[in-house]
């Protein structure tokens, strides 16, 4: 399921989620902050309905977790290298044991 979500995130986001839009014309910009809103709060129910799933006892909240992977996604870019170490079929699962094993334990 991370994977997925991960996935279709990187794929759909023109720019990461913490990006100004100050400098757009307001519709644009109340548009591009709507779709901000919609991908923290689906992450933010995504991470509670694991942790209720999972009856996790860790004292990382829903909304606090959503950023803590929005974080990790958006920051790729500054370092990931295609035709490095890290490619997508070995940073997947890592990024899934940290955030699930990190976050929801």
């Amino acid at each position: 399921m991370f994977a997925s979500v991960a996935s279709v995130y990187a794929q759909s986001v023109p720019s990461d989620v913490g990006a100004s839009s100050t400098g757009l014309p307001p519709a644009l910009r109340k548009r591009i902050n709507s779709r901000k809103k919609d991908y923290i709060h689906f992450l933010e129910n995504l991470m509670e309905e694991v942790q209720r799933a999972r009856h996790a006892k860790g004292k990382v909240g829903p909304h606090a977790a959503a950023f803590a992977l929005l974080g990790m996604i958006n920051w790729i870019y500054q370092w990931h290298k295609p035709e490095g170490e890290l490619q997508a079929q070995n940073l997947i699962p890592q990024f899934t044991d940290l955030i699930f094993g990190g976050i929801f334990t």
